[in-house]
């Protein structure tokens, strides 16, 4: 069985974002043990959570983590993301998905953060 990953961010309205996610999805993609790694927004961008689905199916893949690249647990993590999960549950039964939790809180986050600022 065929084993994906989407990365699913927020998306925006600033055309940089979607670079900046694909050189996310490229290193992670080269760093990690699945056969297929996407990248999904949730709203404003394309490819939608709909569209890597479709792909992630015509690509037999039938076991899907998913990644909410997200910080903060807001109403997207609690609400929006588990709709939308159920609705691809109805098209795509046969599809294991796992949902992983959302970034939060990580040292390395705070380590760069003081890198970052460091005087």
């Amino acid at each position: 069985m065929k084993k994906g990953l989407m990365i699913l961010a927020h998306g925006s309205k600033v055309d940089e974002t979607d670079q900046i996610m694909t050189k996310y999805l490229e290193a992670v993609s080269a760093s990690v043990n699945y056969d297929q790694v996407e990248k999904a927004y949730l709203q404003m961008m394309l490819p939608s959570v709909e569209m890597a689905f479709l792909k992630f199916h015509e690509m037999n893949v039938r076991d899907l983590t998913i990644l909410p690249f997200f910080i903060f647990n807001g109403n997207h993590i609690r609400m929006d993301i588990p709709a939308k999960l159920e609705e691809m549950t109805q098209l795509y039964p046969e599809v294991k998905i796992r949902l992983l939790e959302n970034i939060g809180f990580d040292q390395k986050m705070a380590d760069l953060i003081i890198e970052r600022v460091a005087i």
